[in-house]
């Protein structure tokens, strides 16, 4: 891992030509360096203040900055930082940074600083991967997940699953080490109980990031149908832009043609295909694959046919149904059309279109993020590990087994949700997830 020692300066802000730029230098020590980029390095600085100073190389005047020093432990890394604004132009940004790395400090790499505060104790692990989740986040409800993350909305779980299985983890350790006393008998029925309701509480956790998966990484909406029917259209619609060319030449679209936009406050992917139909057009045919394996990754599969013309039921005889809405398109054109499907719209005119968004954000994420934090897949992995030392506790129990090996049971599954909230995590899942970071945070 990274030495934690080490003075470290990076740019905060995206790189580019803008009217300020932030760096940030953290460590033990960094004030002491940045004194010898003042023209006035004596003055008294007090934490939390605002300075005006000329940053200085040598004797030659590099910017007019502003700084503001903070110490340790009241800083976002837990050590002494400072966070000076200068001009936004990329020459300043790197001279600045270069006379910092002269004077001690080095480049800090993606998320050191983030690394550095989950180190220092400023925050657990959730809280430390939720600030590069609220960075990411490209819809309204990834940024209200991510920020109720950060705040210990997940920790606080994790806290409070733990909590109770040391508390009955302590029992059986009692009636180990006094087998004999009256007064440390276990109630196995309430003992059972409780271990139930933990699991299922926990089972509820990893059904929300299931069903929440959306909301981190998007909904994979496909428009499949065969040529013509308005596929094209009705990305452009949902889009609110022209997006994919529109032609009445059957067989325009060729390729796959992928967007994201954000529906009901969740991002949703569109992907227009290939028409599906035989052909003997061999770039055709090797769009109409793509489009093919596109419907098999999707979460939704939109199939649009023209209501003007007859729907082939045996098209989709194929497809998922929990994933297939069929959509009659063109009713502009064709209102009296009495084809059966699940909606009518016109990608066109804008008919029904409102309620395709609606049926689309109900699908990609019903519930409320005020309900609760939505794990992630590392998340996941170790709540399904409690889970199953919980059972296999259970079992234990139930057949009247060893005491010592429900024990162990239950530890192995209070250590897998301390793995949740960093306790005991290995440096390569630490690199991991520090790794997608932003250099600079």
């Amino acid at each position: 891992m990274l030495d934690k020692n080490d003075i470290i300066a990076a740019q905060a802000t995206p790189p580019g030509e803008s009217a300020l730029s932030v760096i940030r230098l953290s460590g033990d020590g960094c004030l002491s360096l940045f004194r010898n980029c003042m023209v006035n390095n004596n003055n008294k600085i007090t934490p939390r203040r605002v300075y005006l100073t000329d940053f200085i190389a040598g004797s030659e005047i590099i910017d007019q900055v502003i700084f503001v020093f903070f110490s340790n432990p009241e800083s976002y890394t837990g050590e002494d930082l400072i966070e000076i604004s200068c001009h936004g132009g990329q020459y300043i940004v790197k001279r600045i940074i270069s006379e910092l790395c002269t004077l001690g400090a080095r480049p800090a790499e993606p998320g050191e600083f983030t690394f550095r505060a989950f180190l220092n104790g400023k925050m657990d692990l959730t809280e430390a991967e939720a600030v590069a989740d609220l960075i990411a986040s490209d819809s309204e409800k990834a940024r209200l997940n991510a920020l109720m993350q950060l705040n210990g909305g997940l920790k606080k779980d994790i806290q409070d699953f733990r909590s109770v299985l040391l508390n009955l983890i302590a029992e059986l350790e009692a009636e180990l080490e006094f087998p004999d006393e009256e007064f440390v008998e276990i109630d196995y029925e309430r003992f059972t109980d409780e271990l139930s309701d933990i699991s299922d509480r926990i089972r509820k956790v990893i059904e929300r990031g299931k069903k929440g998966r959306a909301v981190r990484e998007g909904f994979r909406v496909t428009i499949a149908g065969p040529p013509n029917s308005g596929k094209s259209t009705l990305l452009n619609a949902l889009l609110g832009e022209d997006r994919a060319i529109v032609h009445e030449t059957a067989g325009t679209t060729r390729d796959v043609i992928r967007e994201y936009t954000e529906i009901g406050g969740v991002k949703v992917w569109l992907t227009d295909t290939a028409g599906l139909r035989q052909s003997g057009d061999e770039i055709e045919n090797e769009g109409i694959r793509r489009a093919e394996s596109e419907i098999e990754a999707s979460d939704l599969i939109l199939y649009i046919f023209d209501l003007c013309g007859e729907f082939a039921a045996e098209a989709v005889k194929y497809f998922v149904s929990e994933r297939l809405m069929i959509i009659g398109n063109k009713v502009d054109l064709c209102e009296d059309s009495d084809c059966e499907c699940d909606l009518k719209i016109s990608a066109k005119r804008g008919d029904n279109l409102e309620e395709l968004r609606e049926i689309i954000a109900k699908r990609a994420f019903s519930g409320s993020i005020e309900g609760g934090v939505i794990a992630n897949e590392r998340h996941i992995r170790s709540l399904k590990e409690s889970v199953d030392a919980i059972e296999r506790a259970m079992s234990i129990v139930n057949a009247k087994g060893e005491t010592e090996l429900t024990a162990f049971e239950l530890r192995d599954s209070a250590k897998a949700l301390g793995e949740v909230i960093g306790e005991g995590v290995t440096e390569e899942v630490l690199e991991n997830i520090f790794s997608r970071f932003c250099v600079g945070k």
